[in-house]
């Protein structure tokens, strides 16, 4: 296991309780970074793997039918580990030096066997998070948290109508806040719950982003940014009504200013950094 991964994997439960120390480490690393790239233009030895994440689709079955998403559609159709196989590669990654397991979908929390793969991943020594739609994750937060999970990502689509509409499922979005209301009343801040904003045509306006900063200062959640790309194999074409057009573009600049805003402003609760922020309308339209 490299230097790097061992120190991740023992300081990152104490540096989440920690945001300021956890700030300056970040910003170290970067820098780190930096020097270390520009050494490399004459020493490329320099520049090794350093494998830190595994992310394990544990299941393309999904309680949701979002637009755009093929899981379980024409993606990795009935597809579904079992705890066997699951933990073999737990193992392998471990023996890798890979700091960090991630849980996901389809829908993550419809695999029966999610606790005990988070127990042998805790066991292990690594950090464990999933990444789910929440509509369920009240249901089952007990038994997660008695496995060790103590942080998790929610992939998120709009606010009231706007959420039930791209889901497919009238009445989910209130089991998603009726979720994040028992998360945070059984286990309070035991839990760091991450809101990933998907930047898409359906939610690029400053109305639907300040609708989902006003639900992550409710419950005292942390905002990501994942935006729509060509290159995701299971979403759609997104000229479907997902890819943001040229004429947007205006639109999306004041959604890129304002996500620069709340970093600036909050930059504990908003972990993607200036550089990725300010590169979105590139990405999503060059």
């Amino acid at each position: 296991m490299n230097i790097a991964s061992r120190a991740l994997r023992t300081l990152r439960p104490w540096l989440r309780q920690h945001t300021g120390i956890k700030r300056l480490a970040r910003s170290a690393e970067e820098q780190a970074y930096r020097w270390k790239h520009d050494l490399a233009q004459s020493f490329p030895s320099l520049i090794r793997p350093a494998p830190r994440q595994i992310t394990i689709a544990i299941t393309a079955a999904c309680n949701l039918k979002c637009v755009g998403c093929r899981y379980g559609r024409d993606f990795m159709v009935g597809e579904r580990l079992d705890l066997e196989t699951t933990l073999a590669v737990l193992d392998d990654a471990h023996a890798a030096g890979v700091a960090t397991a991630r849980f996901y979908g389809g829908e993550p929390l419809l695999h029966r066997d999610l606790p005990a793969m988070i127990a042998h991943a805790k066991k292990l020594g690594m950090d464990a998070y999933v990444t789910t739609n929440a509509t369920l994750l009240g249901d089952r937060i007990d038994e997660l948290v008695e496995a060790g999970l103590r942080w998790l990502t929610i992939g998120f689509y709009g606010v009231g109508e706007k959420y039930d509409d791209y889901t497919q499922r009238p009445g989910h979005f209130e089991k998603l806040r009726r979720s994040l209301t028992t998360v945070r009343e059984r286990h309070g801040r035991t839990v760091d719950m991450q809101l990933n904003y998907m930047l898409s045509a359906r939610s690029c306006s400053i109305e639907d982003l300040r609708a989902a900063w006003a639900l992550v200062e409710e419950f005292q959640l942390c905002m990501g940014v994942d935006p729509v790309s060509k290159t995701i194999p299971f979403f759609r074409d997104p000229r479907d009504g997902l890819a943001i057009e040229e004429w947007r573009e205006p639109d999306l600049l004041a959604v890129v200013e304002e996500l620069v805003h709340l970093k600036q402003q909050f930059p504990a609760r908003v972990p993607p950094s200036l550089p990725f922020l300010r590169s979105l309308p590139d990405l999503l339209l060059r």
